[in-house]
């Protein structure tokens, strides 16, 4: 279920690639994207049996379902560190946020090298594909959304748009504006404490 880096490297990728496709992205998890589809889990080996996991609103219910056999857990979101726990009902595990894109989540065990690639379901071929011709395809897959927000129309009236790729597009280009504007309050924020410490001791 989880890929090592020497399974990365056993496989003939090159894990530059791999982590490019890393830096690619650095979105944080939405519960939006997450629920209502099945993940299923990446394997290196054919023999490996994969695990499809459901994460659902109520009551943040986890279902791991492998060869038909569901375990029920639990799942959360920690904003503040881009992480995602989830516990299948036997025990919990930290998995940090290195890549979601469209097709695929990928999944990074706290202070491990060791990696969970979760792929939807209704994008099951990619499953077949070597390692190698994975990361390639997601990383084509970030570009063609790149370009997708370079070319958007957020014109209400179009049917083709929705309002997933609205959020998105804003949190993209607004990005470099919020955080100017959050350097200029705290700006703001220590000047007026100066000036307050210094109108005390002039008083």
């Amino acid at each position: 279920m989880y890929i090592q880096k020497k399974d990365i490297e056993t496989a003939g990728a090159s894990f530059r690639d791999f982590n490019h496709l890393l830096q690619l992205n650095h979105n944080n998890i939405n519960s939006v994207k997450l629920l209502g589809f099945s993940w299923v889990s990446y394997a290196m080996s054919p023999d490996e049996k994969a695990l499809t996991y459901i994460f659902r609103e109520e009551n943040q219910e986890l279902l791991v379902v492998q060869e038909g056999v569901v375990e029920t857990g639990q799942w959360e979101i920690l904003p503040l560190s881009n992480s995602l726990l989830i516990n299948n009902g036997k025990q919990g595990v930290l998995l940090n946020v290195m890549f979601f894109g469209n097709t695929a989540l990928v999944l990074k065990k706290e202070n491990m090298e060791e990696y969970l690639i979760l792929l939807k379901r209704s994008k099951e071929n990619l499953h077949e594909k070597s390692f190698p011709k994975l990361t390639l395809s997601l990383i084509d897959d970030y570009n063609r959304t790149q370009k997708q927000f370079d070319n958007i129309s957020l014109d209400a009236t179009d049917p083709a748009l929705e309002f997933e790729d609205i959020a998105e597009f804003h949190e993209y280009r607004l990005f470099p504006y919020v955080a100017t504007l959050g350097s200029i309050v705290l700006l703001l924020t220590v000047l007026i404490i100066l000036i307050r410490q210094f109108w005390w001791v002039a008083d």
